[in-house]
């Protein structure tokens, strides 16, 4: 587990401050997520998450790892082959585990917001995290699961009141919504 888990540390690192051949670097790390889920699958995420790196340096990489996973298996492009297309959810389920673990650090997490400090965007890391779990709650299955896990941790944190408040409202407003009204794009899953 350890091995692997140091892998996925060292590919995500990799990911965001050496990019290289993008296709490649994602299918490697789809492929040690798989194995990652599958070790997660037979001992339960919660006694496979406390093995994963919990250093506050990891967190803006798994992230952003994600996010490019995520944007990746939207655009379903041809460069990657079926059985990593196939995987993509397996690797989603992984990086939201680990980022579960990754928002408990006890700093604020805007002190480890490097992105924000460059003029990478006037949104936190935290609003980031938010929205990107916001897009998985719409997903079916384990990955809605694990986004909900993350979000749990993310938002009952001291230092998140604010993003708190703006969920919640939008929890309200999608719950709110006439049924006949409502797409299946816009179906709030609980």
């Amino acid at each position: 587990m350890l091995p692997l888990a140091t892998c996925l540390k060292r590919l995500s690192h990799e990911h965001l401050y050496e990019p290289k051949d993008k296709v490649e670097s994602l299918t490697r790390v789809v492929r040690v997520c798989r194995l990652l889920h599958m070790i997660t699958t037979v001992r339960g995420y919660k006694t496979v998450k406390k093995f994963y790196p919990s250093a506050p340096e990891d967190v803006e990489p798994a992230f952003y790892l994600l996010r490019s996973l995520k944007e990746a298996s939207e655009a379903r492009s041809d460069a990657f082959d079926e059985a990593t297309l196939e995987s993509f959810w397996e690797a989603h389920c992984t990086l939201l585990v680990w980022l579960s673990l990754l928002v408990l650090i006890p700093f604020d997490l805007a002190t480890i917001d490097t992105r924000e400090d460059q003029g990478g965007g006037s949104e936190s890391i935290v609003v980031k995290i938010v929205d990107t779990c916001k897009a998985f709650l719409l997903n079916a299955g384990l990955v809605r699961d694990m986004a909900a896990h993350l979000l749990s941790q993310l938002l009952t944190r001291p230092d998140s009141p604010g993003v708190l408040k703006d969920f919640l409202e939008w929890s309200q407003a999608n719950l709110s919504k006439d049924s006949a009204a409502a797409s299946a794009s816009d179906v709030f899953l609980t």
